[in-house]
């Protein structure tokens, strides 16, 4: 099984939503999640999960680590990190 990570700067578009982070990623098959240090905490949410990524409170600026495990991990990740810098188009 394919593990891949992936550290990255946010970059949100002001119509981006959490709803469709979820949906980049749902035709993968990989486990993904994202990881966010704050003031000291680290805090890692399932990138497929809606209530852990609103809890996550992902704002530009964020530096944050993309986890992908699984067959299709590199496209996933590829993916999802593509999503977080739409707001640099």
């Amino acid at each position: 099984m394919e593990k891949v990570e992936k550290e990255m700067q946010v970059a949100l578009s002001e119509e981006q939503t959490v709803l469709e982070l979820g949906e980049c990623l749902k035709n993968f098959q990989a486990e993904v999640f994202i990881r966010k240090m704050e003031n000291g905490n680290v805090y890692t949410a399932n990138a497929n999960s809606l209530l852990g990524l609103i809890n996550l409170q992902l704002k530009n600026g964020d530096t944050v680590v993309i986890l992908a495990e699984g067959r299709e991990a590199q496209q996933a990740v590829e993916a999802l990190a593509h999503f977080l810098v739409k707001g640099k188009e």
